[in-house]
């Protein structure tokens, strides 16, 4: 999406992982139990700080920070479509 065409890399990884376990849920094939709620809330708060992140480092002209713990928190993501026998959407997986 607009996170791969900006080259937002982290941004995109985390979005389309936590896109994936969203639309699942929404088509009834995930019911979003307390692990993956869980999940959902930090993935909302790691992204909420990313893009502040982004928009501190636009304003100072400074590289952005990546992230330390986002590759663990996307395979907690997985995790959770894993709990329930089901993998990432070929789609959003390509897309990263």
């Amino acid at each position: 999406g607009v996170a791969g065409f900006l080259n937002l890399k982290q941004v995109g990884a985390l979005a389309h992982s936590s896109e994936n376990l969203l639309d699942l849920a929404r088509k009834g094939q995930v019911v979003l139990g307390k692990t993956s709620t869980d999940v959902i809330f930090e993935s909302i708060n790691v992204m909420k700080r990313m893009l502040r992140s982004l928009i501190d480092a636009i304003g100072s002209s400074e590289p952005v920070n990546p992230y330390p713990y986002l590759d663990e928190l996307i395979e907690r993501n997985k995790m959770c479509l894993n709990e329930h026998g089901l993998r990432e959407s070929p789609v959003l997986a390509g897309a990263v």
